[in-house]
């Protein structure tokens, strides 16, 4: 199998993989059920989805982030939160600073788009370097994103070991597959 900086699995085609190379965590996934059909969220509508749900229960984030993509039409872009006022996301639940945050977020993205959809050839240490100019945006922030959403070889060996973990403890198992068949699971 070779090596590619992204792969697009189907659901199917990841249990199939899984089947081959680990079937103890293939007959985890195996009784998952498909994922809903979704579309992917751009860079900055993830970026803005991490900053909605910083130091948040995940049903307070979900709630929020529901209230603030309708405000926004359900299609995300930095010109549109630039042109909404405080008051208006405050009604919908994003405090001052995030407010704060998504308006920085949206003007670094506009002075160079690519330097956030972009960055398949960049290092990690590169795009965190840059993306942790933006305020509200963290080391942390970045490397789960560089994580769940880009997901390249390298970056996604923690995400696949987290998976790994969390299946070994009862917890269900991620929707993805791991970059490669010769990682372990020995984490």
């Amino acid at each position: 199998m070779s090596q590619e900086s992204h792969v697009e699995w189907t659901w199917q085609e990841a249990r199939e993989h899984f089947s081959q190379v680990d079937p103890v965590f293939y007959r985890l996934c195996a009784v998952l059920d498909d994922p809903s059909e979704s579309r992917p969220r751009t860079a900055f509508e993830s970026l803005s989805h991490a900053i909605v749900g910083q130091q948040l229960s995940t049903k307070a984030a979900a709630t929020i982030w529901g209230r603030f993509s309708a405000l926004h039409g359900d299609v995300l872009s930095p010109t549109s939160v630039l042109e909404v006022s405080p008051e208006r996301h405050r009604a919908v639940g994003i405090s001052g600073q995030k407010h704060g945050y998504m308006q920085d977020l949206a003007r670094h993205y506009l002075e160079d788009p690519a330097s956030f959809d972009d960055v398949a050839g960049a290092s990690n240490e590169d795009i965190i370097a840059s993306w942790t100019r933006v305020k509200g945006l963290g080391r942390w922030t970045v490397q789960m994103h560089l994580i769940l959403c880009i997901c390249t070889e390298i970056k996604c060996i923690c995400a696949t070991c987290g998976a790994y973990r969390g299946a070994d403890r009862g917890a269900n198992a991620l929707g993805f597959a791991p970059p490669h068949p010769s990682l372990s699971v020995n984490c």
